[in-house]
């Protein structure tokens, strides 16, 4: 496995994720961070299912969580999607408002912390 994905906080957040870059556009950013939100909602998906107890990775299954970035258990085709093109959708669409909540909110305390 090549990454590990931090999941915490509500959501799989905490407001820290995918920092932006020095060279990178809002929209690159913000494309960046709709397809991080796609990862975790898949890797909520594969949690649901408990893929992690036939997937071929051994950490995966150590954890007894999905931290395969790669999810290998889905490329074996035994785990289909639980959710359908809509529901996948507003999910993520949920996810990444939530993300920049997160951000906002941490913003904040910041600004606090510094006056």
């Amino acid at each position: 496995m090549t990454a590990r994905f931090r999941l915490e906080g509500p959501y799989g957040f905490d407001g820290t994720e995918n920092p932006r870059m020095s060279d990178e556009s809002r929209t690159a950013h913000a494309a960046r961070d709709y397809d991080y939100c796609g990862l975790i909602v898949a890797r909520g998906e594969m949690e649901a299912r408990r893929a992690y107890r036939t997937c071929p990775e051994r950490a995966c299954r150590r954890a007894r969580r999905c931290i395969d970035p790669a999810f290998s258990c889905r490329a074996m085709g035994r785990h289909q999607r639980l959710l359908g093109f809509l529901e996948r959708g507003l999910a993520i669409d949920f996810a990444f408002d939530e993300l920049q909540r997160m951000r906002r909110v941490m913003k904040k305390q910041m600004r606090e912390r510094e006056s």
